[in-house]
Formats: structure tokens, C-alpha cells, sequence
């Protein structure tokens, strides 16, 4: 294969004595790009923008098995090198390349980041993302890799994919792919397409209003009109504005995760909770008297779940090597007989439960028929009030994430790029996981997430 990555603008940084260095990876003329979206990869686009992680190495990488593994990566999922078609609901093939960008002598040591405790802002400097408004008008690149090398050693490599084109899972799925073409390794055959889960239905908007009313399930915003979409609009900036915002980080050792699971286990009665249900009901326990409203009885909990093995077991191979958007938002909204700020974890642990026990293939595929067709018809999240307070929980602490080697060995820390969300729980390297927290309300009640009171309830030194 001919070389498809060529350098652009090689430059010497005099300020910080960096020297960086611009390529672009295209590809070849012809190259099938264009991919279709659906509306819930566009709404995950508009809410997410991209997906980001920042691999720290105890080692510096090689730049030219990354660029030509790029290039291999490439042209076996051609959209990477795509642009938005928003208005078509496609990638469009009019842009095929994206970019790689590395920087040489950065100050300081791969160690620098790499303190389990030490919460790392990195989109900056590390990962790279284009701006939402570009993205959605087709001007950015979707995919977007920059390798930072460090003047006293190791090295950060940087990447961020539009959530359009995958989720969390999907993303952690092509990394994988990356690192086995860079090192020489047999590779899967991977689906880069959304259709594994066929969820759109052919009902029309008066069908899909009638069927919901017979579930119970409240008929959410309609965005297609215009106070709708300027509402959309200005939903998605404040998310974006508060990303830029970072959060707060707060780190769970494995044994501190146990002693947690095994007290909000008791504390709830059942016979059984998963780790996720005992840390998320933690979290939301310890900072929902902070973050709620003081007379409110309504909790919405946005809870990612994961439906791979859930359904269709008959594709299992598909499931665990799909790379797209199959992720489940699930929104509860229950009402208590006391304030949420009153509620224990064991209250929230049953909760998440009783979500969980709900989760059958037919519920699923329902839920899923209900969100896609509303989205598709120009609605919201069924179910889901603007009004309501709710939290959303982005919790990768399963993922197997750190499975990835560039011919250096596992990364030695893994940083991941803010998504928006309230709550984010993501592997740490030591067994334990990375909280990092976010408070819509502002920076001013955020930062009381980090005074003696509140850091003691969120590490499980303290409980209500």
C-alpha cells in the first residue's frame, strides 16, 4: 500500500522548546466513506460530541508504526476519515482524512500524570477534539490522534473519536484493533455499521404518542418544533460549556470498593447487587444532598447499560466485537414517600436493582423501539422530563481497558476525556476505579465536592 500520510507543517515551538509535527492520514481516492446515521447516533453527536482517551506509557512510541497502523486502520473503517452530513443523517466522503499530530521534548516525565490521585485535566494538551459547532457542520475531522512524547520520558497517546460513529464500548473495541495491527497480531473482522440492533420501527408519530400512552410512559419534548429545537440547542451548548468546565476526581482502591460493595449490600436487604449497582448507589448517596433540589421527590437516574449478552445471545461473537452504538440509556423516574435527599444507599441499591431485574430481551427491545422511533420522529427520550432533576452515571468500570499494547506494554494510566456526564467510573490501573464527578449547578458548589464534609462521604469515610 502506498503511503497515504504525509507531514503538513513541521514547526518549532521556541516558547515551550516542543517541537511538533502535523501529519494528515487520508485515503485512497475512491474509498467507499460515506456511512449512514441514525438519529440516536446524531443525538449522541450533538449531546457527546466525541469520545476521547489519553494512553500514558512508561515508554516513548514509535510515530511511524503508528501512522502506517493508522493508515491500516483507516481503510478498514473508512468513516473514520469522514466528515458529518448532518441534514443527509450520513458521514460524507467529500473529506477523507483525519489528523495525527505529534509533539516531541513536551516538559517533564510520563510519571507526571500518573498519580492515581491526581486529577489531570488533558484535553488541552493530550487529547485532542474538535469543537462541537465544527462537528456538527462538517468541518472537523472525526476522528483526531495526537502522540505526546515526553522530554524526560515516556509518552501520552491521545485519542478522540465522534460519538456519532461508536459508543464507550465501540471505542475501546477499535483501540484494541489499533494496537493488534501495530503489533503485528491477527485481527477480527469488525462491523464498523449500527445496525446490529434493528431497534426502528415503521409506527408514525400518532401511533407512537397512542403506544406510549398505553405504556404509561410519558410523550417527552417535541423538538421539531421551534421552541423545541431551540431548547435542543441550548441543551447541548450548556453540556459542552460544562465539559470545558472539568470535574472532580476521587479515587476507589479495590479494597475500598469491596468494603463498600459488602456495606451497601447489607444495607439493602437483597440477596444480591453487582459492584456497579453498590459504588453508583454510593456516589449518588453521598452527593445527592448537594446536588438535588431540597424539596424534590422525583430521582432520574440516567444509567448507561450495557445490552451486549442481553439479547440476541444467538450473535454473541457479534455482540462482543461489535463496534457501534448499542449502549441502553436507561431513565427512572420513581417517586418516594420522603425528599431524595433523604434516601440511603440501600434505598438506591434496591432501585438499580429493580432496574436491573426489569432488564428482559422484550423490555429492551421496546424501551429501545420507544427511544430510536422518537428520536427519528424529531422527540426526546421518552420518559424523560427537562424538568425533572435527573443524574446521569457513565459507568465503564468493567471495561477491559487497559488490554492494549503498542509494543510497550500496557499503558500504565489511562486518562478519559470528559463526556458530560454527572458521574463517570472508569478503571484505575491499581484494580480500583476513577470517580470523576461534575455539578451542573456551577463551579461554586462543585468545588464544595472537595472540602473535608463532602470528600469524606464520597470515599466512604462517612455515610448518612
Amino acid at each position: 500500500m502506498a503511503q497515504a500520510w504525509r507531514s503538513i507543517s513541521p514547526r518549532k515551538d521556541l516558547e515551550r522548546l516542543m517541537q511538533t509535527t502535523h501529519y494528515e492520514i487520508s485515503l485512497p481516492e475512491g474509498a467507499n466513506i460515506r456511512h449512514p446515521l441514525s438519529a440516536l447516533d446524531l443525538s449522541y453527536a450533538g449531546s457527546g460530541n466525541a469520545i476521547g482517551l489519553g494512553y500514558i506509557f512508561e515508554h516513548d512510541l514509535d510515530s511511524l508504526r503508528l501512522l502506517t497502523s493508522l493508515q491500516t486502520l483507516a481503510s478498514k473503517f473508512p468513516a473514520l476519515a469522514g466528515r458529518l452530513d448532518v441534514s443527509n443523517k450520513r458521514v460524507s466522503s467529500e473529506i477523507g482524512s483525519f489528523p495525527f499530530t505529534h509533539v516531541k521534548d513536551f516538559p517533564g516525565r510520563y510519571s507526571d500524570l500518573t498519580d492515581p490521585k491526581a486529577n489531570i485535566t488533558i484535553r488541552t494538551d493530550f487529547v485532542p477534539e474538535p469543537s462541537l459547532k465544527s462537528a456538527i457542520a462538517g468541518k472537523a475531522p472525526l476522528m483526531s490522534v495526537k502522540l505526546t512524547s515526553f522530554k524526560q520520558g515516556g509518552s501520552i497517546l491521545g485519542v478522540s473519536v465522534n460519538h456519532a460513529l461508536m459508543d464507550a464500548w465501540g471505542f475501546h473495541q477499535l483501540m484494541r484493533q489499533w494496537a493488534d495491527i501495530f503489533t503485528g497480531k491477527p485481527t477480527n473482522n469488525l462491523t464498523m455499521g449500527h445496525d446490529l440492533y434493528k431497534f426502528r420501527t415503521s409506527r408514525n408519530a400518532s401511533e407512537w404518542r397512542t403506544e406510549l400512552q398505553n405504556q404509561g410512559v410519558n410523550i417527552p419534548t417535541n423538538y421539531n418544533r421551534f421552541a423545541g429545537r431551540n431548547l435542543l440547542r441550548f441543551l447541548n451548548y450548556m453540556v459542552n460549556v460544562y465539559k470545558l468546565r472539568g470535574r472532580e476526581m476521587f479515587h476507589f482502591s479495590a479494597d475500598q470498593i469491596q468494603t463498600i460493595k459488602t456495606q451497601v449490600h447489607t444495607e439493602s436487604g437483597l440477596d444480591w447487587i453487582s459492584t456497579n449497582m453498590a459504588l453508583s448507589a454510593h456516589i449518588l448517596n453521598a452527593i445527592i444532598p448537594l446536588q438535588m433540589p431540597k424539596k424534590s421527590k422525583s430521582l432520574g437516574i440516567g444509567n448507561v447499560i450495557n445490552i451486549r449478552g442481553r439479547i440476541r445471545k444467538d450473535s454473541q461473537f457479534a455482540q462482543n466485537n461489535f463496534a457501534g452504538n448499542a449502549l441502553y440509556i436507561k431513565i427512572d423516574h420513581s417517586n418516594f414517600d420522603r425528599p431524595v435527599r433523604a434516601l440511603a444507599r440501600g434505598d438506591i441499591a434496591r432501585l438499580l436493582r429493580q432496574s436491573y431485574d426489569a432488564m428482559s430481551e422484550n423490555h429492551i427491545e421496546t424501551t429501545m423501539a420507544n427511544i430510536v422511533d422518537g428520536l427519528e420522529l424529531g422527540y426526546g427520550y421518552p420518559g424523560l422530563s427537562i424538568t425533572d432533576p435527573i443524574m446521569a452515571i457513565n459507568n465503564q468500570s468493567k471495561f477491559d481497558v487497559y488490554n492494549v499494547d503498542f509494543g510497550v506494554g500496557r499503558p500504565v494510566r489511562i486518562l478519559p476525556q470528559d463526556v458530560g456526564d454527572h458521574i463517570m467510573i472508569f478503571p484505575a490501573s491499581d484494580g480500583g476505579a476513577e470517580v470523576y464527578i461534575r455539578d451542573f449547578g456551577g463551579l461554586k458548589r462543585q468545588k464544595k465536592l472537595l472540602e473535608p464534609f463532602w470528600t469524606d462521604r464520597i470515599l466512604g469515610r462517612t455515610t448518612n
